[in-house]
């Protein structure tokens, strides 16, 4: 493993922003020394930030226990499709990338995805949303070739989850000694690098930085680690059951959000300075208790933020507001009402932040580029090629619900280039494990349709 710390402290951050001196100067940092020790042990592997880490149990139920009883396995070389895969996976020089953190996430000329025909989903799924669940099984990855418009296998590895590409290689997750573990396999030959336990949350757009979600222990402090280059530089941990969440990356900075006791504050990290910066404080009020984010939008050197706060077991919306900050701007957090925002269709979750130009921002139900059903589980397979307008790219896309005894359920649908990647799921009833209202059903096989973004277009398999 290579070195965990490279940068010559670590942020521990307690409830809040704490007024103007502790925005200004972290709470608490490591020496030059105490980092450089730190490095040397974490070269054999007797770190506190390598010792153990898990994603049981803290965080969002997107970082919830992996398969309890899942066994261990070192990472390995990844395995070459062909010769043409040992210099890049891009196929082409400088970077080009669509759909970062997807399913379906285009480099180059290729369109790579995870292989699940062989085992790699779990039997069973609540909802028969099986994507979200974590198994320690064999998968593969994959890619459909835009030139010649064949599918050809990447490498092997055991995963779950999206994909997200660096300068050159991806991030990637999976299952090891029943925790989510996440690594980085290089493009060619290179040796996988491991992470230990926890999550990548995201990358930058230059594809140098990510960051990486982890806790130690089950259920103990959390840490958001910046990684550059995949090398870990600095970490930021959270402490008095407090905890902290990913909200996005503009160039090399990441921002993230801290909930603390009685208050949540957004902070910056600079991945080239290594500064960090309170940028203020989310608004308290009633039944704004442990924010999420729903979604980060980056307009300049601002940037927008979408929080939702939710109750119940049935994960209601209570409350939700769009925040507004500004890059190396102190106390530049501030509530920012979106036009139309109380106009929704949907009611059991925030809008969307459209950004119409610089500085302008608006409330909408779409973006424009999702692919998604007419009628949630049935219906025709829409593509909203912008916030108002849709084209129908296959009437009838599915015609029973699987509640009544339909076979098929979509996991993933995006549009990358010109056509639509979707998987789906082929499922069955499992009523013997519903648990409550919530519905559960068997995964019987899975398959893979690229759709070209034409209106009553014909999918094509990607897989035999």
């Amino acid at each position: 493993m290579k070195k965990w710390w490279i940068a010559a402290f670590t942020l521990l951050l307690l409830a809040g922003c704490g007024g103007k001196d502790a925005a200004t100067a972290p709470p608490e940092t490591e020496t030059a020394a105490a980092a450089a020790e730190q490095s040397s042990e974490a070269e054999s592997g007797k770190t506190d930030e390598t010792a153990e880490p898990a994603t049981d149990g803290a965080g969002t139920a997107d970082k919830a226990d992996a398969a309890e009883d899942a066994g261990t396995d070192s990472p390995a070389v990844p395995k070459e499709a062909d010769a043409d895969t040992k210099s890049s996976a891009s196929g082409t020089e400088g970077r080009d990338v669509e759909n970062n953190g997807g399913n379906f996430v285009r480099v180059g000329h290729r369109v790579y995805f995870r292989n699940y025909a062989n085992g790699g989903l779990p039997e069973i799924a609540l909802f028969g949303d099986f994507l979200t669940t974590a198994e320690e099984n064999q998968t593969s990855i994959w890619y459909y070739d835009e030139e010649t418009g064949e599918t050809s296998r990447f490498y092997d590895e055991k995963g779950y989850g999206p994909l997200w590409y660096g300068t050159d290689g991806f991030y990637l997750t999976g299952v090891r000694d029943g925790l989510s573990h996440s690594f980085f396999y290089p493009d060619g030959a290179g040796a996988v690098e491991e992470f230990g336990p926890g999550l990548i949350e995201g990358v930058s757009e230059d594809g140098h930085y990510a960051a990486f979600w982890s806790a130690e222990g089950n259920g103990g402090t959390e840490i958001l680690s910046v990684i550059k280059d995949a090398e870990v530089i600095a970490s930021v941990r959270a402490k008095d059951f407090s905890s902290v969440a990913f909200c996005g990356m503009i160039g090399p900075k990441t921002i993230w959000l801290c909930h603390g006791e009685g208050e949540d504050s957004v902070w910056e990290f600079d991945g080239e300075t290594e500064k960090f910066l309170c940028l203020g404080l989310v608004p308290a009020g009633e039944g704004r208790s442990w924010a999420e984010v729903k979604q980060f939008v980056p307009d300049g050197e601002d940037f927008y933020l979408m929080l939702g706060w939710y109750e119940g077991t049935g994960h209601f919306l209570a409350d939700f507001a769009c925040m507004k900050g500004t890059l190396d701007k102190e106390d530049s957090l501030s509530l920012k009402p979106l036009e139309g925002e109380n106009e929704r269709s949907d009611p059991d979750n925030p809008p969307k932040i459209l950004l119409t130009g610089p500085g302008e921002v608006m409330a909408a139900d779409k973006l424009g580029g999702e692919v998604e059903l007419s009628d949630f589980y049935t219906g025709d397979l829409v593509w909203y090629d912008s916030p108002l307008g849709a084209t129908r790219l296959i009437p009838g896309f599915i015609e029973k619900d699987p509640y009544d005894g339909g076979d098929r359920i979509i996991q993933a649908s995006e549009a990358v280039g010109d056509a639509a990647y979707v998987l789906i799921a082929t499922v069955e009833r499992s009523p013997e494990d519903d648990i409550g209202w919530r519905t559960a059903y068997r995964q019987t096989g899975v398959e893979y349709l690229r759709v070209p973004l034409q209106e009553n277009s014909t999918a094509e398999h990607l897989l035999p």
